[in-house]
């Protein structure tokens, strides 16, 4: 789980530089490296709710799916 949160941080970061990048050039090259680095932050978080026990700290009943 410390390895998804690194990742999610590290996207977050790579997606705050890709959003700077295509403000200050507007080009098609840096709208996709937006676009790339958006889907993998989607993905990323996104597999928060495949790792089982997930939000159980937080007191939330999951029904893990085996």
């Amino acid at each position: 789980m410390f390895a998804l949160h690194r990742k999610t941080v590290t996207l977050d970061r790579e997606l705050k530089a890709a959003e700077a990048a295509f403000t200050a050039d507007p080009t098609e090259e840096n709208f996709n490296a937006l676009s790339g680095v958006r889907e993998q932050l989607l993905s990323a978080v996104g597999s928060e709710a495949l790792i089982a026990g997930f939000g159980a700290a937080s007191g939330r009943v999951v029904d893990v799916i085996s």
